[in-house]
């Protein structure tokens, strides 16, 4: 008897939370299902996410009326308030709108480095195809007179039997010079 009483005293506290609430969203153009829709109450701390198929199911809510937030990468946040127990036992369909904000521009770069050339700190030159083509077909294998046009640099001539050249910029040694075609080391 005793046993029978402790479970009547609790069938309230059981009874009280077996409200559940399902619904299928979409989008509000296409008429797709949608998966990965967040959808959360946050009086209660309780959420889900939609399947595959577009269901989301979230159990055990009290009676009551609670705001339910549905969110998407790409779609703008909708909040719809319900009232537990819900009326209908259908899944309740929701349609989400797209954002409308598109990206911002996007830029390619062609550098080993993953910077801007207005962002780096040291100065950088780049000598045009226009100036390469027609230096090289005065003297082709002579690449240091170009690179004496630019501003900054200087050649040293380190050895005077194999005629081999140091570029110096702003004043450093040849070692920290790095010259590169099409993104590969000379």
């Amino acid at each position: 008897m005793k046993k029978l009483i402790n479970l009547l005293f609790l069938f309230p506290l059981f009874a009280h939370a077996q409200n559940s609430f399902r619904a299928i969203l979409k989008d509000n153009a296409t008429n797709e299902n949608l998966t990965g829709v967040s959808a959360f109450i946050h009086k209660l701390k309780m959420g889900a996410s939609s399947d595959s198929s577009g269901m989301i199911s979230i159990n055990n809510i009290p009676k009551g009326e609670y705001e339910i937030v549905f969110s998407s990468i790409g779609y703008t946040e909708k909040e719809m308030e319900f009232s537990f127990p819900l009326s209908q036992q259908q899944p309740v369909e929701i349609l989400l709108q797209k954002e409308t904000n598109e990206l911002n521009d996007v830029i390619v770069s062609t550098t080993r480095t993953n910077s801007r050339i207005e962002d780096i700190p040291i100065r950088v030159e780049v000598i045009g195809k226009d100036e390469v083509n027609e230096e090289t077909n005065i003297k082709p294998t002579n690449i240091s007179k170009l690179l004496l046009e630019s501003s900054s640099i200087q050649a040293q001539q380190t050895s005077a039997v194999n005629g081999n050249v140091s570029m110096r910029l702003q004043g450093l040694d040849g070692k920290y010079t790095q010259i590169l075609k099409d993104g590969f080391p000379l």
